[in-house]
């Protein structure tokens, strides 16, 4: 959307300098007009124009912001006969697609009238050239964008769509030892969790009479440090998101006492804690109850370990049982996120703005509901089974229909 100022360019590998595409674009970067140049930016999806008036030229630089081949039709006049050079270096530092439509030629000369600059962009590539003229007019553009793109973009759009109705999935994750409390060793000793008592209080296995019945792991604090049990280290969910429901109840919980939650993560070289409170005097009884914390901020694709943790604080009694984790879980935020994103690509697709289109269906949640959430297989009625096909082959209006009956009534 602007020009920058300065431009990094490195890394671990060397292997980009091997790219023709990047090495041209740095060198056309390079060449750029300075901030002092008048600049003129337009954007007409996904391509971004931007004109640069010096005192005596004018440069012209058109980039492609899509993964998508597009060609421009660049229309330009001129009061007299002027030369231009291209940007970037010489014709061998230009990508292979961009120099068999422009030939060999680095630069040449425009003659006096009306002419049009004919670009054929690669994905994501970019051409610059210096015209030796100030006053040159540089007229509208339309892109040509293949109608692959759009059925790309279709396609994705369809993708998520699908999966909107599965949105209320739930996937356990199932890797806590002894997540129930019921195994205990000799000595009391609780197999898969790890007790974390200071100079005052106790940790250890109760039976309950009621439900949910067995063992449960009973925390004794006396004081404002409290005691704590941990379960082991296990590995960190691929989704980056963990969900722990567990039922708990609390007996002569003084005032200032709390029960909380904790996450242990490994995150870059460290073990990095959050924690949740899950009731104090006032919202625990004698009675269970279910509690539930989700955390979605868990590094993705780690091969990292996490942890869990209820530690009580202040003087009082709590118990904990039935400990429950999953590793897939779309909030009821998300779910309106993801139906907004759902409606705004629609709507871009629609409109041809492919590039927003595009940003919408690239985000964190619609990118992990497609990862992780099949398409349903709907067994359709059999009329039904005869009308869609008509429907989805269609006018837009049909395939606004299929969107519009899976998202939220607030959202139409």
């Amino acid at each position: 959307s602007r020009d920058m100022v300065i431009l990094a360019s490195g890394g671990e590998s060397l292997l980009l300098g091997e790219n023709e595409g990047y090495v041209a674009a740095l060198r056309t970067f390079q060449e750029l007009p300075p901030a002092t140049a008048e600049v003129r930016t337009e954007r007409r999806q996904p391509i971004a124009l931007r004109v640069y008036r010096e005192e005596n030229s004018t440069t012209i630089c058109v980039i492609n912001e899509s993964r998508w081949p597009v060609d421009v039709a660049l229309p330009l006049e001129c009061d007299d006969q002027l030369v231009w050079r291209q940007l970037g270096g010489d014709a061998a530092a230009i990508s292979a697609t961009t120099t068999a439509v422009i030939g060999n030629a680095a630069n040449g000369t425009l003659p006096r009238g009306a002419q049009t600059w004919s670009v054929a962009l690669p994905p994501y590539g970019m051409q610059a050239r210096r015209f030796s003229s100030r006053t040159m007019r540089v007229g509208a553009f339309v892109p040509q964008i293949s109608e692959e793109a759009r059925a790309d973009m279709a396609r994705r759009v369809i993708e998520i769509q699908d999966r909107m109705t599965s949105l209320n999935v739930e996937r356990a994750y199932a890797v806590l030892e002894n997540p129930q409390f019921e195994s205990v060793a000799e000595g009391g000793r609780l197999i898969g969790w790890e007790p974390r008592v200071g100079e005052h209080g106790t940790v250890d296995a109760a039976v309950d009479d009621g439900p949910p019945g067995g063992r449960s792991v009973h925390l004794r604090s006396k004081d404002a440090l409290g005691v704590a049990v941990q379960s082991d280290l296990f590995a960190i969910p691929a989704t980056g998101q963990i969900v722990v429901r567990a039922k708990v109840r609390a007996a002569d919980l003084q005032a200032g006492a709390r029960l909380y939650a904790w996450l242990e993560y490994e995150s870059r070289g460290a073990m990095q804690p959050h924690h949740t409170p899950l009731g104090d005097a006032e919202t625990l009884g004698d009675e269970w109850t279910e509690c539930e914390f989700a955390f979605d901020e868990l590094p993705l694709a780690s091969a990292g370990k996490m942890r869990i943790q209820f530690h009580l604080t202040g003087s009082g009694q709590a118990w904990v049982d039935d400990v429950r984790l999953f590793d897939l879980r779309f909030a009821d935020a998300q779910r309106v996120e993801l139906s907004k994103r759902l409606l705004g690509a629609k709507a871009a697709l629609e409109d041809g703005q492919l590039m927003d289109c595009q940003r919408l269906v690239d985000g964190y949640l619609p990118r992990r509901l497609v990862e992780y959430i099949p398409t349903p297989a709907l067994a359709a009625k059999p009329q039904a089974a005869v009308a869609a096909p008509a429907e989805e082959a269609g006018s837009p209006k049909g395939f606004g229909t299929r969107i519009r009956g899976i998202v939220p009534r607030i959202l139409r």
